[in-house]
């Protein structure tokens, strides 16, 4: 069945304005993601129990054990990505205006700092435009993700407690621009990593 898209196809970007310009803040982690930890935690159990049912003799019990490996991995996966998002304190991104637009050239004003003022010894950064599509559906789904541009942003090497980077981004002309409807969407961003603490910032890229 073609899905029909409704309203606008821009994504939507939480932003502030302010005297400097505008100021995006990295999410942090809320009781949805706690929850959703929570499910692939239950579900794992369950499937791990099932695995020692004798049901299917040994060909079944290493499905259902391979199946519990599976679901392990995911709640892991998600449990340590949480525990880390969680280490987070604050992060902003300051840009001079909004949205950004194909071919621009701006500076950019990062700031960030862990919990307990921990203090980080690297910093990495990078903008990127990536483009995630839908195909299929169901069991049969696949969501291919394809990195369309990347640039990476220099950081200083010290320790510190607090981070203030200052970064030139550059929008190529000829990518595509923001855009989000039910099967495809390209994703204009800037992602930090604060040694393992990921930070990350959805931008709104327009034409010209």
């Amino acid at each position: 069945m073609l899905r029909l898209h409704r309203g606008s196809v821009l994504p939507r970007v939480s932003v502030e304005r302010t005297r400097e310009g505008t100021l995006l803040r990295a999410a942090l982690p809320t009781g949805a993601d706690l929850r959703g930890v929570i499910v692939y935690g239950i579900a794992f159990l369950a499937v791990f129990a099932v695995a020692f049912l004798p049901k299917g003799g040994i060909s079944g019990q290493i499905a259902r054990f391979t199946q519990a490996a599976a679901f392990f991995s995911v709640f892991f996966g998600a449990l340590t990505t949480y525990l880390r998002r969680r280490r987070l304190f604050r992060a902003t991104l300051l840009l001079p205006h909004w949205p950004l637009h194909l071919g621009d050239t701006v500076q950019a004003r990062f700031r960030a700092m862990l919990k307990k003022s921990a203090r980080v010894t690297e910093v990495a950064a990078k903008l990127q435009c990536v483009e995630n599509v839908v195909i299929g559906g169901g069991r049969d789904v696949r969501k291919p993700t394809a990195v369309i541009y990347e640039l990476d942003l220099p950081c200083a090497k010290s320790e510190r407690q607090v981070i203030d980077e200052e970064w030139t981004l550059t929008i190529p002309a000829d990518l595509p621009t923001s855009y989000d409807v039910a099967l495809s969407k390209v994703e204009w961003r800037v992602t930090a990593l604060l040694g393992e603490v990921p930070a990350d910032f959805l931008l709104l890229v327009t034409p010209r």
